[in-house]
């Protein structure tokens, strides 16, 4: 099994963009076992499936990339639970830049493309891996919260 490189602070900002995407929708995120590949299920308060989400965070902002890259393998195993169902259950990407939140929903015919990921400082053998490059163009913000 790979080795896990979330940081306590990784796992702090994936907790705050899940609860921005809870008030978003009203839906509750449910964390999958490790095996899903995905991070969350979003059920809505009948527990009716809504989507599956990927929640990363980065330290960029959002327009420093043209595309945001997420793993191949990671990619497939989304589209293949959002197909699992009929209708489709949408595969959401959730990204914390640091000018704030962005949200992808994958719709099937959004044009992406596999890149090869020549990664500047690899942790180890699997961060040179075939990556789905997503144009920034598809993410729309999340909302601010409004004050209390």
């Amino acid at each position: 099994m790979r080795q896990q490189h979330e940081t306590a602070s990784d796992l702090q900002n994936e907790a705050a963009i899940k609860l921005k995407i809870e008030r978003f929708t009203g839906w509750h995120l449910v964390k999958l076992p490790v095996s899903y590949h995905l991070d969350y299920a979003a059920y809505d308060c009948r527990g009716i499936l809504k989507a599956w989400v990927e929640i990363k965070c980065r330290t960029n902002k959002r327009e420093k990339y043209p595309t945001y890259l997420v793993a191949a393998l990671k990619w497939n195993t989304a589209i293949s639970l959002s197909r699992s169902t009929n209708p489709p259950v949408p595969f959401w990407l959730a990204v914390g830049f640091t000018d704030g939140p962005g949200l992808y929903a994958h719709k099937p015919d959004h044009i992406v493309h596999v890149e090869e990921f020549n990664r500047k400082d690899p942790r180890d053998s699997a961060d040179m891996e075939p990556m789905v490059a997503i144009p920034m163009g598809y993410f729309v913000s999340l909302p601010e919260e409004p004050e209390d």
